[in-house]
């Protein structure tokens, strides 16, 4: 939706991320405060600048290490799609561990519609460029995609933002230029 709204590319990359990640970062922001109160029961309060120091600690190098390791090595091992729902999956997993019993079932179902439906959007992607491909690559994420650009000769593109064509050619005319 955010893509088919033809905003400038700025936008849309702001306007995504806030749509996907502001609801999980505000839940995940709870977590540390709630690890800190339930490590501080364990010790008295003359412990308190320690036990936060140490998360804190930890949690820096944790963001750094996940800075690098994502950058330089996962989203070029595996790309973006596979890791998002691999995110998802496993903070779902880690949530129905600390769920009270009476619910694990429901969590259970919740998991697998959820992973059902990711599922689905990523094979659903893939059969509607049929004639195209649609793939994370170690720098981009690319497609190659059939059409005509209003023009009504065949085309194909290759497309690495968000509705914008990066280069084309004409299928019945591979040797000639097809875009400024």
């Amino acid at each position: 939706a955010v893509a088919g709204a033809r905003l400038p590319l700025q936008v849309s990359a702001i306007a995504a991320a806030v749509l996907l990640f502001a609801v999980p970062a505000v839940f995940l922001g709870m977590v540390s405060p709630y690890i800190i109160r339930v490590r501080l029961l364990d010790y008295d309060a003359s412990k308190t600048g320690t036990v936060m120091g140490r998360f804190f600690a930890l949690s820096t190098i944790g963001s750094i290490a996940g800075t690098f390791l994502g950058g330089y090595w996962l989203i070029s091992w595996f790309g973006t799609r596979v890791i998002l729902y691999a995110v998802a999956a496993v903070l779902a997993l880690a949530a129905m561990l600390v769920m009270p019993r009476g619910r694990k079932m429901t969590a259970a179902l919740v998991l697998g519609a959820c992973l059902g439906l990711g599922g689905y959007a990523a094979l659903s992607v893939s059969e509607s460029l049929a004639t195209g491909i649609d793939r994370d690559t170690r720098y981009n994420h690319i497609r190659v995609q059939n059409g005509s650009m209003g023009i009504g000769k065949p085309m194909r593109f290759l497309i690495t933002d968000p509705g914008s064509v990066q280069s084309g050619m004409r299928i019945d005319q591979p040797d000639t230029l097809a875009l400024d």
